[in-house]
């Protein structure tokens, strides 16, 4: 949301109600999230690789070529006190006005919903909690095998 404030000016040709460049700068909408795309992937290997002490960029393995080997991988986790930063109920408003715009927006073709990121998540384990979790006929084959080597009934039926 951001980043289209900062091409949105009368000097900003659009199609239709999308900026797509800045005439003065010469940058598009485009230029300007591949460089905010790149500040956060730089941020987040900082925060989860470099300050965890982990394998950063090009330097991690690859699980599938050496699946027994050491990935090294690092985790990034912060926590924010919001009220040191602004009031709490200030905050919440704003955040849910945010969530209500990304919701609101503009759709492609064939997209029915916008989803905030972790929300397919929750739904699926809320799913799974209540239906169980399906596995691929693959995954059922091998594991009936199993079973049946180490004299263990499959229990779930056919």
């Amino acid at each position: 949301m951001t980043v289209a404030v900062l091409v949105t000016a009368s000097r900003t040709r659009t199609v239709g109600e999308l900026p797509i460049h800045d005439v003065v700068t010469g940058k598009s909408v485009h230029d300007v999230l591949t460089g905010v795309r790149y500040g956060i992937a730089l941020l987040i290997e900082i925060l989860s690789g470099i300050l965890a002490g982990a394998t950063v960029a090009p330097h991690v393995g690859n699980l599938y070529d050496n699946p027994t080997g050491v990935q090294n991988l690092g985790h990034g986790f912060g926590a924010v006190r919001v009220e040191a930063l602004a009031p709490y109920d200030e905050f919440a408003a704003r955040m849910d006005a945010l969530i209500r715009e990304v919701r609101e927006s503009p759709r492609g073709l064939g997209v029915g919903r916008i989803y905030l990121p972790g929300e397919i998540e929750f739904e699926l384990a809320d799913r799974n909690r209540l239906e169980g979790v399906p596995l691929a006929p693959p995954t059922v084959k091998e594991l009936r095998e199993l079973g049946a080597r180490l004299g263990i009934e499959w229990p779930f039926g056919q």
